[in-house]
């Protein structure tokens, strides 16, 4: 019982993309996009909640009030299980891999943020030139050039060159990962007033008029990811130094979400199950149990600190010196510093180092080192938070203009290879007789 996307929302959001101007390679992948619609199954919703409704023993229920039974069912048996709970965890695992053999396409698909989309990024919109070269010439700027820059999906980001300076732009994208442009700017405002390298913002435009979102203007810093060895290390130390800034940075941090820097760790969970509800039409039986898992389960490693959320050479720019400006905050809040390690060392560094590898650089350069049971529990914190960021991409696809095959992958494969870790990791050792 995972997600499916309607044909309908499919063939509209094919439709929208075709009134775009798009190059050879996007139409290819949007062709790839409908043979994957033509190829998988039906949606299976009706005939889910049937054999749940039977396993449950609810004859009189609605297909969602059964799947919402099996949700609050699966959470609340983390600790102790028992036979029906064990049958419907079961069925539930074996429907998630006959979905993620359907999404398989998807995943092929993705660009991801390990390489540039084929054929490179798009050409930047006129229409966008044009207005962001106005509300500029209103703030003394005179543009002079515009390049889309390739990478994240929670942005669109600008490449923006004018007279005598340069800066990049950062556009919201409809909500995409839940995240707002205001928030950043907020917490890139905290760090920096703290001496941490974070790019100088210099304007904010809340009105999503000018551009068609919201957007924030910050100041170009030269660097670039370096993978090297000095380079991996002094990441680590310019993440280790934000966890360093301190109770105030915490506290001021924790504010913009309106808590306070003691109840950080519970209001994570609470805000993903809540990002995720608002994603999807129905509950999630297997992320439900996630989410009791993490419950029962998750527990500080040490005081709160500001936390980055999405670590990685990527994200910290650096030239020959060492690390010039940290970037991409939309992610950021107070926390747990293991949520950033456990991140960083078992899902974001994966491409570059083994996880006992990263264990060992990390004990080595910052003098970090948990427990196997935390870094089980961070782990899975993180993968529960992917799957339900990932989700908030499907109501992108649905709504928005500009609709992209990514949002797609993004929503259902992506979503569907986060969820497999954290169900891998929350029924170890349960005894379930299906293989997660």
């Amino acid at each position: 019982m995972t997600v499916f996307v309607p044909d309908a929302t499919l063939e509209a959001a094919g439709e929208r993309a075709a009134r775009l101007p798009l190059s050879a390679v996007e139409k290819e992948r949007w062709s790839r996009v409908a043979a994957y619609g033509s190829a998988r199954r039906p949606d299976q919703y009706a005939s889910r909640a049937a054999a749940l409704r039977d396993l449950i023993g609810l004859p009189g229920a609605t297909d969602d009030g059964v799947v919402e039974a099996a949700g609050r069912l699966l959470a609340g048996a983390v600790a102790t299980p028992d036979p029906i709970t064990d049958r419907v965890l079961d069925a539930a695992l074996g429907w998630l891999d006959d979905d993620i053999a359907d999404a398989a396409p998807l995943l092929d698909l993705f660009t991801g943020h390990h390489r540039d989309p084929e054929g490179g990024p798009p050409q930047a919109d006129p229409d966008h030139v044009r207005r962001l070269a106005g509300w500029l010439g209103e703030r003394g700027v005179v543009l002079e050039d515009v390049a889309v820059i390739s990478g994240g999906f929670s942005r669109l980001m600008l490449d923006v060159r004018w007279t005598g300076g340069r800066g990049v732009v950062r556009v919201e994208q409809d909500g995409l990962f839940a995240t707002e442009g205001r928030r950043e700017a907020a917490v890139m405002r905290a760090v920096g007033a703290r001496g941490y390298p974070v790019p100088e913002i210099l304007w904010e435009e809340p009105d999503p008029a000018v551009l068609g979102h919201p957007f924030f203007v910050m100041r170009h810093v030269p660097g670039g990811a370096r993978t090297d060895d000095q380079g991996l290390d002094d990441m680590l130390r310019v993440v280790a130094a934000l966890h360093a800034l301190g109770p105030s940075a915490v506290c001021e941090i924790a504010a913009v979400d309106g808590i306070t820097a003691a109840e950080a760790v519970p209001a994570q969970v609470r805000h993903w199950h809540g990002v995720y509800r608002a994603a999807v039409p129905h509950a999630l039986p297997l992320l439900e149990r996630c989410f009791g898992w993490l419950e029962a389960n998750l527990s500080t490693t040490g005081p709160p600190v500001v936390v980055h959320g999405d670590p990685g050479p990527g994200n910290a720019l650096q030239d020959g010196s060492g690390v010039t400006a940290v970037i991409d905050w939309e992610l950021a809040h107070a926390g747990d510093a293991a949520e950033d390690w456990a991140y960083l060392a078992l899902i974001r560094g994966r491409r570059l180092g083994s996880p006992e590898e990263w264990k060992q650089r990390l004990a080595r350069t910052v003098g970090v080192e948990y427990d196997r049971t935390s870094w089980d529990a961070w782990e899975a914190f993180n993968s529960v938070k992917g799957a339900c960021v990932n989700l908030t991409a499907l109501d992108v696809f649905a709504r928005t203009a500009r609709p992209t095959p990514d949002q797609l992958a993004i929503g259902v494969a992506v979503h569907l290879r986060f969820l497999k870790r954290a169900i891998e990791l929350t029924t170890a050792g349960t005894g379930c007789s299906h293989s997660a």
